[in-house]
């Protein structure tokens, strides 16, 4: 749902509902694709981030995106990952609430207060890291991790919106339809690092992080529907393989995870800005902008930008290698 859960709430406009299923609409949060979303409250003191089909769209293909979000966080549900609390993509109005975080974005972090240092940028990137692990662990793609997509309240990173979220199957090491979605397969792929066989774990002044063994990886999802979701992630951010059109799996989110880092060491996009196409082109072609990453953070990084998604390291292994470099960063302007 974008940073939505941390911009300011406006009053409900003319055509807004009052009230869906349980859930009392206080006013709107934000605006997507066709979508617009609200603070809600269910009159017992639960608050929550409610999305819906905007006033005037068609509700069909917004139900089938809600319904697709809701199965993505089921599957992932883990620390970290946003929690799912209704399910209403079946309704007459469909809907999908999740629970309401308070805390700025990476976005707004960065706007505030300008670039991380390399320490602070190991922290966050060690434990974003960690939790794609173990989304993939689970079979999840995010499919569109960007600075808008992670808040930050003083428990830890908190990654949400998960509307271009891939679903796979990592049961055996080998990749086959999951009980979520259908799709063409191909053969899985195996990254050229070592995997290591020990899990690690510590305690980051507070921020607890545990890095297991990484799993295998494996492709997924019919091209056309790669197609469809991949425009509704942010293009800027797409890995190549999804500028393409192609297939991906986790492999795709390390590769948005290492454009993230350059983001939260330089305040920049590695493949610079201009106009989509050009950025693709980029994306696809040309070798990223890595000036001012750090000399500890740039191996990583470089790692994480290969083209080839069988170049790069799983997430577990990109926390692993940032895991010695971390200290727990103070997230305040």
């Amino acid at each position: 749902m974008a940073d939505v859960q941390t911009m300011a709430v406006l009053a409900r406009q003319p055509g807004d509902p009052a009230r869906l299923g349980r859930w009392l609409v206080l006013g709107r949060a934000g605006e997507g694709s066709g979508t617009v979303v609200y603070e809600v409250t269910d009159g017992r003191g639960v608050r929550g981030a409610l999305k819906t089909v905007r006033p005037g769209e068609s509700a069909r293909p917004v139900a089938w995106r809600l319904h697709g979000e809701a199965a993505a966080l089921r599957r992932a549900g883990t620390a970290g990952v946003v929690r799912l609390q209704e399910d209403g993509s079946a309704a007459p109005q469909p809907y999908l609430v999740v629970e309401w975080v308070k805390g700025p974005s990476l976005e707004e972090l960065l706007a505030r207060r300008g670039p991380l240092d390399a320490n602070q940028v190991a922290t966050l990137g060690t434990l974003l890291a960690d939790v794609l692990g173990r989304i993939h662990r689970r079979g999840v793609a995010h499919g569109d991790l960007k600075p808008a997509n992670v808040l930050c309240p003083d428990a830890g990173p908190i990654l949400i919106d998960f509307d271009a979220a891939r679903l796979f199957d990592v049961a055996g090491g080998s990749p086959r339809p999951g009980p979520d979605r259908a799709g063409s397969w191909s053969r899985a792929r195996r990254s050229r690092f070592a995997l290591a066989g020990a899990a690690d774990s510590c305690d980051s002044s507070g921020w607890e992080l545990v890095a297991a063994a990484a799993p295998s990886r494996g492709q997924t999802l019919e091209l056309e529907e790669t197609r469809e979701m991949s425009l509704r992630a942010t293009p800027r951010w797409l890995a190549p393989e999804l500028a393409r059109g192609e297939p991906s799996d986790g492999a795709a989110d390390v590769f948005s995870l290492g454009a993230l880092l350059v983001y939260l060491s330089t305040e920049r996009f590695p493949f610079g800005s201009g106009r989509t196409d050009e950025v693709l082109y980029r994306i696809v072609h040309e070798t990223a902008d890595l000036t001012g990453v750090g000399p500890t953070l740039l191996p990583i990084v470089q790692a994480c930008l290969h083209k080839h998604p069988a170049d790069r390291p799983s997430a577990y292994q990109v926390a692993r290698a940032l895991l010695p470099q971390r200290q727990r960063p103070r997230l305040v302007a």
